[in-house]
């Protein structure tokens, strides 16, 4: 079964230990042991796959982030302004091209000129993977 994001301006989609993880050939599997950059509420990586396609800039970029212990969430990496990638400076991701910010655990803009937050991802976790349907 494949889950498509949702549209642009979607809330985030966040997933807690007792979801399980929806595996299948669009699924990106996470292993969190293997990733201690990922262990802080608040951290987040940048992970690239060809089987994602950002809605708007059609890149292959986007996030996890620890939204809270054991929640994440995943979205574009790419802004939504001029599909520059945004980085992370503290809780907030910022595009260099252009200045736009983002908030780093929602994806919500927060400062332009990009006026809609990041593309989410659909996200579920067993405890031991963060799977993130690409898809």
């Amino acid at each position: 079964m494949l889950v498509e994001a949702g549209p642009a301006d979607a809330e985030p989609i966040e997933s807690g230990p007792t979801a399980a993880c929806v595996k299948d050939g669009n699924t990106y599997v996470f292993p969190l042991a293997q990733h201690p950059e990922l262990a802080k509420v608040g951290s987040a990586t940048v992970l690239y796959d060809p089987r994602y396609s950002d809605p708007v800039c059609f890149g292959s970029a986007f996030y996890i982030v620890q939204t809270s212990p054991g929640k994440y969430t995943a979205f574009s990496a790419l802004c939504t302004h001029a599909c520059c990638e945004a980085l992370v400076q503290g809780t907030t991701l910022f595009c260099s091209c252009h200045g736009s910010r983002f908030n780093l655990l929602t994806g919500q803009v927060t400062a332009g000129p990009a006026r809609k937050s990041l593309p989410s991802l659909p996200v579920s976790t067993d405890g031991t993977n963060v799977c993130v349907q690409l898809k």
